[in-house]
């Protein structure tokens, strides 16, 4: 029994003693290791990505350059360390990209970005409040050291982008930043990155520390695009990819980003920045794609996740003042898949101008044409009649055109007079069967379809606004998710004109879908648009006060109804966010709760920026003030109204919502011409046929 019991107490006292030991076996030393590539386009990076060697074990996406002012590399590399768009001000290329020495030991040297101060002042005045030198900062805080190798100068100038993801908050950071690069008098530039020299400066790094991050800048392929005198070659990139081979072979997370990519391929439309992360497993695997939860597109992510990326790799939380989210690896994927996304990305990016300049035109003129024969011709003769009505018609087809057209076309970079041509014949196709079904009747018919298709749309996760030209585009970064303005202009437009049979008799059906109609442009899940949300719910008040039959109200019940809705109006905004995950209208409701009110302020400041920067720059102006004139005119000039008492309280109401989406929408030009143009279209026909 005693030598049991000595067992026993042996067994206990070996595993308290083991315990420290069997902590100390499971710490293991972190080695994080980002080859920076400045100059990197897509062409080379696909070059680079196709030796199988290559794609075991990386998962791959593009990242949008998202910045708060230009898109230069100075504001781009503050931007990707800061977790937030950031700027620089009026530095230039050649000062934001320099650094100084701050001090020389022994072991290493010091280096702090040039100005610092000024960037950090500069960022401080932004509604965005971006902090340079985030993320070197809090990783050195968690007992990471940060550190750079290498440079991208060309001949006597002085070019560091690196030196921005691991400078602390004081600007300053540790380096090697000459060893790794040879002088080479013949070669772009005048130096020439030492693939061995590289190898071996991280290897130093990395046995001086317990955990690391080095940022290797691998500046061959911007010197060789600064010179006039380099012919392009696909041996460009082997060097790099000796360099990214050795690296994986050391049982390292390695990541690879490239940055500023040439000026000719942002002119074709690829305004994106390859990245690549090589994991550390035990047995090879195929290239997989890296999913982005803030961009929620396939194979293309904002540059905002890459400071949440590289800190969930060292474990860590990144702040919740970051707009990005970590990148997770997703399904396995083919390098040919992820081609055809970005050049059909990079397809709309290059071609959305013109195309939504003509297409806005095209609108701009079918309303003026419309109104002066509508005001012209009072008994136009009956092929007159048809030629207009049809083109009408056609006009509030076109959105539903422009939504569906990516189901036959994708992504693909397909021919864009094909695609026009497309969406053209459909849309005339429309209005022609309108004309011979009946116009009246047709305009609900096209308004019910609409909402059937966006509401279809919203319910699967928007595969077709994501890749519509009405849709939103992810290379701007204005949105990404739900429901944008174009469409959702449209979306409170036909939604109107859809109640408009059920108002007199069946008020619990228009209760029903008003319902139905807020919860899928405001839901976290769907449509994630408050500004739209908000318009439309105060149109869709509008529309239940002016159906009432014995409408008896003194101005004092009005304005308590008015705010009793408007407030139910918010309850039910709060209370569908709290299904799902959380969306930025969320976010704001617990900023109010949590009472941040400077970033509440920050926030509508950047709305009214957005919309002011809209009205005095975009096309979308144009149609905002035809519509609304012809608004004005058409009330000013209409002498016998013909029109039911329906259409006329559903036209009333959907102008109270689109002057809402004016006011309430960051992008309300937008939304309120779209909104406008379509009830335009609707009054005429339903005018039009009635007097003719």
């Amino acid at each position: 029994m005693i030598i049991k019991m000595l067992m026993v107490v042996c067994m206990v006292i070996g595993c308290m003693l083991g315990t420290p030991f069997s902590s100390q076996a499971q710490t293991k030393d972190q080695h994080v290791v980002l080859v920076l590539v400045p100059g990197l386009s897509m062409n080379n990076f696909f070059l680079l990505m196709e030796e199988e060697q290559m794609q075991s074990q990386s998962s791959v996406i593009a990242l949008n350059r998202i910045t708060a002012g230009a898109v230069d590399p100075v504001n781009e590399m503050l931007t990707l360390s800061s977790g937030l768009p950031a700027e620089a001000s009026s530095l230039g290329e050649e000062n934001g990209l320099s650094v100084e020495k701050s001090s020389t030991s022994e072991r290493m040297q010091k280096y702090k970005i040039f100005n610092f101060e000024e960037l950090v002042e500069k960022n401080k005045q932004t509604t965005y409040k971006a902090r340079p030198g985030s993320i070197g900062e809090t990783l050195s805080n968690a007992g990471v050291f940060p550190s750079f190798v290498g440079h991208s100068d060309v001949k006597e100038k002085k070019y560091q982008f690196a030196s921005y993801l691991t400078i602390d908050g004081t600007g300053e950071t540790v380096a090697e930043r000459e060893m790794p690069v040879d002088k080479k008098q013949k070669e772009p530039g005048g130096y020439k990155m030492n693939v061995d020299k590289t190898i071996q400066a991280v290897g130093k790094l990395q046995d001086r520390n317990t955990a690391t991050w080095t940022v290797v800048e691998w500046g061959d392929i911007y010197r060789f695009n600064q010179d006039p005198d380099s012919t392009a070659s696909d041996e460009l990139v082997e060097p790099l990819k000796e360099l990214l081979f050795q690296l994986k072979e050391q049982n390292q997370t390695v990541f690879l980003l490239g940055v500023h990519p040439p000026e000719e391929t942002m002119e074709k439309g690829y305004r994106m920045n390859p990245f690549v992360k090589w994991e550390d497993t035990s047995s090879p695997s195929s290239i997989k794609k890296l999913d982005s939860a803030t961009v929620n597109q396939l194979f293309l992510g904002s540059s905002l996740d890459i400071a949440p990326t590289i800190l969930r790799t060292f474990h860590l939380s990144p702040p919740s003042r970051w707009q990005g989210e970590p990148l997770d690896t997703g399904e396995p994927a083919k390098l040919g898949q992820m081609k055809k996304e970005i050049d059909g990305a990079a397809t709309v990016y290059v071609t959305r101008g013109p195309i939504l300049s003509t297409y806005i035109s095209i609108l701009v003129v079918l309303l003026i044409v419309g109104y002066f024969f509508w005001k012209r011709n009072r008994n136009p003769r009956r092929w007159a009649s048809m030629w207009i009505n049809g083109a009408v018609l056609a006009g509030m087809t076109s959105p539903l055109s422009f939504e569906l057209a990516p189901a036959l076309f994708g992504r693909a970079q397909v021919d864009v007079p094909l695609y026009c041509t497309a969406v053209t014949i459909f849309s005339v196709l429309i209005g022609a069967v309108g004309v011979w079904v009946g116009a009246k009747r047709m305009v609900w018919m096209i308004s019910s379809l609409l909402l059937i298709v966006l509401s279809a749309d919203l319910l699967v996760g928007t595969p077709l606004m994501q890749r519509s030209y009405l849709g939103y585009d992810p290379l701007i970064g204005a949105r990404y998710v739900g429901i944008g303005n174009e469409l959702g202009g449209f979306f409170v437009a036909a939604s109107v004109l859809f109640l408009e049979p059920f108002i007199k008799q069946k008020k619990w059906i228009v209760f029903v879908f008003i319902l139905l109609f807020v919860v899928l442009l405001g839901s976290s899940m769907f449509g994630q648009n408050a500004g739209v949300t908000l318009a439309s719910g105060c149109m869709y008040i509008v529309l239940l006060w002016w159906s009432e039959k014995n409408r008896r109200w003194n101005m004092l019940k009005m304005m308590w109804s008015a705010f009793a809705g408007l407030l139910g109006l918010l309850g039910l905004l709060w209370l569908i966010q709290q299904v799902g995950e959380t969306s930025h209208i969320g976010r704001f409701f617990q900023q109010l709760i949590d009472g941040e009110w400077a970033e509440i302020r920050n926030v509508i400041t950047r709305k009214l920026q957005m919309n002011a920067k809209i009205i005095l720059h975009s096309n979308w102006t144009k149609l905002l003030l035809t519509s609304y004139v012809l608004a004005v005119l058409y009330l000013l000039f209409e002498k016998n109204n013909t029109m039911t008492t329906s259409q006329q309280i559903v036209l009333k109401a959907g102008t109270v919502g689109s002057i809402c989406l004016l006011v309430l929408n960051d992008s309300g030009a937008v939304a309120a011409s779209t909104s406008m143009f379509y009830l335009l279209c609707a009054r005429y026909v339903w005018s039009h046929k009635e007097e003719s």
